[in-house]
């Protein structure tokens, strides 16, 4: 069984607002590798200010949104029916988001949202791989690429190409993520890719997972000849789970 950690880019987003001079004043989020700038949030500004075209990928603007609330389906309709799609929820009323570029701008502020964000290139970047050298590799030793979802993955796999990494293709495939091998000067012109989430170290190695799990919770005793003797023989298991990982018994 394989260990896939995507990785995700947020640690501790951070949505604590003020008042200050009866203006509302949305904190800036943070991420695993520092804070999004103080003012640069894009709600505010006109899609032709910089912010906004960085955020801009085939017809599509890739976003990080701060929400005032968690948004309801009606207000997820409302959205959708501007062309505004949430695709990944993070944290803390924060979601990954995708807007079509002939939306009306003025719309949105009249929404939940409290605020708009272009991810910044060097925030997605890993701080484990500001040090990362290739040569000092192991075969299994590769780079997650996180995508935003409604992008089509051979156009992914061929920007990626285009930007100088090589493609790895694995067993294991997680949903909007790509494996890489890469030096850092070619994830810093990856990370400049709008629909480029976060980019991080992953070791794709084949490990032994659940004998903590078995122990704390006695399941011996369930495979014991003098017990049941449930051995699993033919017996297939599947396990989602959308939460952190890292929290796993047998993960720690």
């Amino acid at each position: 069984m394989n260990r896939i950690f995507p990785g995700f880019l947020l640690a501790a987003l951070c949505s604590i607002t003020f008042t200050v001079s009866a203006q509302q004043v949305v904190k800036p989020p943070a991420f695993k590798n520092g804070f999004v700038p103080a003012g640069s949030g894009m709600l505010h500004h006109k899609l032709n200010n910089p912010l906004w075209k960085s955020a801009w990928y085939g017809k599509k603007y890739f976003l990080l949104v701060h929400f005032d609330r968690i948004p309801d389906e009606t207000q997820k309709m409302n959205l959708a029916s501007q062309g505004f799609l949430l695709d990944q929820y993070i944290s803390n009323n924060n979601w990954l988001a995708l807007w079509k570029d002939n939306g009306d701008l003025g719309s949105l502020e009249n929404s939940a949202i409290a605020e708009i964000y272009a991810i910044p290139p060097e925030l997605k970047i890993s701080q484990k791989l500001k040090t990362f050298s290739p040569e000092n590799q192991t075969p299994e030793d590769l780079i997650a690429v996180s995508c935003f979802g409604g992008i089509d993955p051979a156009l992914i796999q061929q920007e990626l190409q285009n930007a100088g990494a090589e493609i790895v293709n694995t067993k294991i495939k997680p949903a909007h993520i790509i494996f890489i091998r890469a030096d850092i000067a070619v994830l810093k012109k990856i990370a400049l890719l709008p629909f480029v989430a976060s980019i991080n170290p992953q070791r794709l190695k084949d490990v032994p997972l659940n004998y903590n799990n078995r122990a704390v919770h006695g399941v011996q005793a369930l495979a014991a000849t003098t017990g049941r003797n449930l051995q699993g023989n033919g017996v297939t298991v599947g396990i989602g789970d959308n939460a952190d990982p890292s929290t796993h018994i047998d993960f720690a």
